[in-house]
């Protein structure tokens, strides 16, 4: 089932998935970005929402930090 996964932590993370309220106590969350599958158990859910906690050994990725390029004017090179 899609989701959107969010505030992610050492223990768990928060999940953004429509009708969570069909979806087992239990499962394999995987994140298609990274490949990362983590097993975990509902800690709440709401119609929108839900809160999961990490019940395997693994790590979640960090997220990619934002990579910053310098950047230079060009020289204008006109006659003078």
């Amino acid at each position: 089932m899609p989701c959107v996964i969010r505030d992610v932590s050492t223990d768990g993370a928060g999940l953004s998935v429509s009708g969570s309220r069909w979806v087992l106590h239990g499962f394999d969350l995987g994140d298609v970005f990274s490949g990362v599958t983590r097993k975990v158990v509902v800690v709440w859910r709401d119609e929108a929402a839900m809160g999961v906690k990490f019940v395997d050994e693994g790590t979640w990725p960090k997220a990619p930090q934002p990579v910053v390029r310098a950047a230079f004017g060009r020289r204008h090179h006109g006659q003078s």
